[in-house]
């Protein structure tokens, strides 16, 4: 067993071995890779950070692709977004509403 740091209070966990991927308050998500849990291998951050949350509101849900290229977390407002974790990838990140 092992401790990790987050900056706020944990609202969502995903693990798709060995991604794990971690939605925090105030827009943090971090992902992790469990081969080398003690630092974040992404951060994305609230407004200001050099990576940014995809969503305005809080995160509640999050699950990680099966193929573990990206993940997906969803907000109390009903948006989802789609987000890769490798930056090549990031031109097919995007975000939708559920419902209206």
């Amino acid at each position: 067993a092992m401790t990790v740091s987050l900056p706020e209070r944990c609202y969502a966990l995903a693990v798709g071995h060995p991604v794990l991927v971690a939605a925090c308050a105030e827009k943090h998500i971090l992902v992790y890779n469990l081969t080398n849990p003690q630092t974040p291998y992404k951060h994305l951050g609230p407004a200001g950070q050099e990576a940014q949350s995809p969503l305005k509101h809080q995160i509640r849900c999050a699950a990680v692709f099966p193929d573990r290229t990206g993940f997906l977390v969803g907000s109390i407002e009903g948006r989802v977004a789609v987000q890769h974790v490798e930056a090549h990838n990031s031109t097919k990140n995007f975000t939708f509403k559920c419902h209206r």
